[in-house]
């Protein structure tokens, strides 16, 4: 059992070892702001609903990964003294990370071979 993000990145010979691949889509808006909820509790509802729909086809990880990024640089601009209010992000802030990890996922998806990535060889 294996599974990835990535699969423009496995190599031919690994995926010929696997007898069925199940691909699943990107979370619809409602499961990303369920994922978003996770992460960032201190966020009302209706900014988790607009930040789902900012973070259309991004993954669970993708998510993840902005919701960190965005606590982290907030940790860092309040050590900084650049901000001392509030404790938390606020709703800019993770969506100034949602666009940076879209803009990564774009250009991995891009793939080396100069493809979107997003095909895989047939099974």
């Amino acid at each position: 059992v294996a599974a990835t993000n990535r699969p423009q990145d496995l190599d031919s010979a690994l995926l010929s070892r696997f007898d069925v691949r199940v691909a699943f889509p990107p979370p619809d808006a409602e499961c990303r702001a369920s994922i978003l909820a996770l992460y960032a509790k201190h966020l009302p509802d209706d900014a988790l609903t607009q930040l789902a729909n900012a973070s259309e086809g991004l993954s669970g990880r993708d998510i993840f990964d902005a919701c960190r990024l965005a606590e982290r640089k907030w940790v860092c601009m309040r050590l900084r003294g650049r901000v001392t209010q509030p404790a938390l992000p606020p709703p800019d802030e993770y969506a100034r990370a949602l666009e940076s990890r879209r803009a990564l996922a774009l250009h991995v998806a891009k793939g080396r071979d100069g493809t979107d990535g997003l095909t895989t060889d047939a099974a």
